[in-house]
């Protein structure tokens, strides 16, 4: 198993978790049309669902009322978890470790609106359209995952003999087992990237229902921001 390359698609796949909450979650304003207000909450509200599984309850959110904030966060995170975890024979600790790790690694998430402006592709002065700007600290997560993989590889090579004669699933479950572990000690001291500033476009998705929202490509720009890539590199 490529076991690196495992750990990208883990990262990659959190644009994933942002386009599940967007299926869940449109936002309904008043029939005069949303403000300037209107749209900052929403995309916070979106992100904070998607990474803490709630939100101030300052919209309304779609199919995501306060009582079902934890059924909409347990859906995220498992499908982030069966997407990642179905081509790997994992033992049912170490997945029981990972699911914690995502959990973890989301309520470590650091981004804030930062402006919100009129857009200059409004269809209908009927139905005012924003442009939002969340900036976002990626979330350094996988920081060492190269080299902790690489010591762990190191470590389990030496002892030739018992490599031979372990089931390659145990070696699978042992390796993701140490790792996790370590990234999610990390997690208790969370490192960040560079901000960056990710600009979304919140406009009338159904102006029959008066339902307000960002598209799947937005989404998954601010998806892709959220974790840095840093320690998944390769020399």
């Amino acid at each position: 198993m490529n076991y690196l390359a495992y750990f990208k698609k883990t990262a990659s796949l959190v644009a994933a978790v942002l386009l599940t909450a967007l299926l869940l979650a449109g936002c309904r304003t008043t029939p005069k049309g949303p403000g300037p207000d209107d749209a900052a909450k929403y995309v916070e509200a979106l992100l904070d669902l998607t990474c803490t599984g709630s939100y101030s309850g300052s919209v309304t959110l779609s199919y995501a009322g306060k009582d079902k904030e934890r059924e909409i966060r347990e859906t995220i995170i498992d499908d982030l978890y069966s997407s990642t975890v179905e081509d790997a024979d994992l033992s049912e600790d170490v997945k029981t470790l990972f699911r914690e790790f995502l959990v973890k690694a989301g309520m470590n998430c650091r981004y804030s609106v930062t402006e919100v402006t009129p857009s200059q592709e409004q269809a209908s002065p009927e139905f005012p359209e924003y442009d939002v700007a969340v900036s976002i600290e990626p979330l350094k997560a996988f920081k060492g995952a190269s080299d902790l993989l690489d010591r762990e590889m190191d470590a389990m090579e030496s002892d030739t003999g018992n490599l031979i004669n372990t089931d390659p699933d145990v070696i699978c479950s042992t390796v993701f087992r140490n790792v996790f572990s370590a990234l999610s000690a990390q997690l208790d001291q969370p490192e960040y990237g560079i901000p960056e500033t990710v600009v979304v476009h919140y406009y009338p998705i159904d102006t029959s229902r008066n339902l307000y929202g960002i598209n799947e490509e937005d989404c998954t720009r601010l998806g892709e921001k959220l974790f840095s890539m840093e320690g998944l590199d390769q020399e």
